[in-house]
């Protein structure tokens, strides 16, 4: 929780303004404040978050004023942990709980994952993304012949959906697998194990496809199984830096222009200045 208040005697004293109109000031003062500082929160995860910007600014709730106080409040799980940083953690204690798992005869269980991933050349900012495509891998789903225009016959086997393998991936340059850097921050909620540098299976794009269960045009996706047997060390977060933008948009820098501001104009139209 963020707060701020402002303490106005000494200007009453001052200009000899009664209690009553001195109130009526101050409620100006809070709505202006509230009011600048919502839009300060928007503007500053606008500037900073991407993937991410949409789901924490729809949860950026509209300001309550009351009398001589008002409140900004944040709501939902991943705003905050945005808002506040989170410590690394293990995705698939989520995957295990989920209502769409599937549970196996030894009594273990397994999950399928998609990915969709936005066409190349765009901004795939929105949070349905993974990624947003090299043109090279793209170029697969675009052409009646994969790549014959660079010179290379490489394509799909006759009859079989397109389907990207590790051969494509090769030739695009894309054949190499992700590194997962050690853990040495914000990992209090691992083990030893989990925070040790990990070695992705299998590279991001490899059984890039078009799937065709959401829309008729379809969209590029990969899938990715997770279960019980899963490697402990796979499917780990690194925890997220808390981004304190609410301390910055009710920062005395932010605030103190604007509530100036609003004393003055108060002050002019009262003939006091």
């Amino acid at each position: 929780m963020v707060t701020w208040t402002v303490d106005l005697r000494d200007v009453q004293r001052e200009f000899g303004i009664l209690s009553r109109t001195m109130g009526k000031i101050a409620q100006e003062i809070v709505e202006q404040g509230i009011k600048e500082s919502h839009g300060e929160l928007h503007r500053l995860a606008n500037a900073n978050l991407r993937k991410t910007r949409q789901v924490y600014t729809r949860n950026i709730n509209d300001p309550q004023i009351g009398q001589l106080r008002g409140t900004i409040v944040l709501t939902g799980v991943l705003p905050n942990m945005l808002e506040q940083g989170a410590s690394a953690f293990d995705i698939k204690e989520g995957f295990k709980k989920s209502a769409k798992k599937k549970l196996k005869g030894d009594g273990g269980w397994y999950i399928t994952i998609g990915f969709r991933h936005a066409q190349a050349g765009s901004i795939g900012d929105s949070p349905i993304f993974s990624t947003v495509l090299p043109e090279k891998v793209h170029q697969y789903f675009r052409r009646e012949k994969p790549w014959e225009k660079a010179g290379d016959k490489l394509s799909f086997k006759e009859g079989e959906k397109r389907k990207i393998t590790m051969q494509h991936l090769m030739a695009a340059g894309y054949g190499s697998v992700g590194i997962r850097k050690k853990i040495t921050k914000r990992g209090e909620n691992l083990s030893t194990e989990q925070k040790e540098e990990y070695t992705h299976k299998a590279p991001i794009y490899l059984g890039l496809k078009r799937h065709y269960k959401y829309s008729k045009a379809g969209h590029l996706m990969t899938f990715r199984r997770v279960s019980d047997n899963s490697d402990v060390n796979a499917w780990i977060h690194p925890g997220l830096v808390a981004r304190k933008f609410m301390p910055q948009a009710a920062s005395k820098q932010f605030l103190e222009p604007i509530i100036l501001n609003v004393l003055q104009e108060r002050l002019k139209r009262m003939g006091l200045l």
